[in-house]
């Protein structure tokens, strides 16, 4: 449990282990929560038997305003890194910030808005990323019977040069700008009831843009 031998006849091992501590969690005003992550995994059948690691470190908050407005906010520390092929090793550093703030209006609409950013940066590949998200989303209580949301996401990404997809620099962003817009409505009919819509668009940098839809139908007996 306090650690992975790194041996040339272990196969694969693994270690993870997480610990997450909230203070005030249930008091009406704000808590805080400190979170912290250490992993490690040797898989000589991928990545050339190199080892991983993880070790990430978080502090948050939460904080509301009155009876309508809300304010949620984490600061990260990651550390990432692999050994062993030169394809798939890398070291990465990573530093982000996130805050989501929601607001109550009236008793129909729900407001919300959502703001990231963040630097990785690949001692491996001298690699530097940079990037800023917002995430404006609006949802309509419908009476009783369900909700219709519409969300857009967008994210800027700076780089030194062509991030590799592999890697999950910047969220998996690509270098430039990267759009997602959401729309759907889940609306119950009668108690036993409910459907649910949804369609999702997303165009990145240099592709063309992917159309996603899915409608479902629920019943409980």
């Amino acid at each position: 449990l306090f650690g992975v031998n790194d041996e040339p006849d272990v196969q694969m091992a693994q270690r993870d282990a997480q610990v997450r501590l909230h203070i005030f969690r249930y008091h009406k005003r704000g808590s805080l929560r400190i979170s912290g992550q250490v992993r490690d995994r040797i898989d000589r059948f991928f990545y050339g038997g190199g080892r991983a690691s993880l070790r990430q470190a978080s502090l948050g908050g939460r904080l509301r305003f009155g009876r309508d407005g809300e304010f949620d906010g984490d600061v990260t520390s990651e550390s990432r890194k692999r050994t062993g092929t030169e394809a798939f090793a890398f070291s990465i550093q990573s530093y982000s910030g996130q805050g989501r703030g929601s607001w109550r209006l009236g008793n129909m609409w729900d407001v919300r808005l959502g703001v990231l950013g963040g630097r990785d940066e690949d001692a491996q590949r001298d690699l530097l990323v940079h990037y800023v998200s917002l995430q404006p989303e609006l949802i309509r209580r419908l009476s009783g019977r369900g909700r219709l949301r519409g969300r857009v996401d967008w994210t800027h990404v700076r780089a030194t040069h062509e991030v590799p997809l592999f890697l999950g620099m910047a969220n998996g962003n690509r270098v430039g700008q990267n759009w997602v817009w959401r729309l759907g409505v889940d609306y119950r009919f009668g108690r036993y009831v409910t459907a649910l819509v949804s369609y999702d668009g997303r165009k990145r940098p240099t592709l063309p843009v992917i159309h996603l839809g899915r409608m479902e139908m629920r019943a409980v007996f």
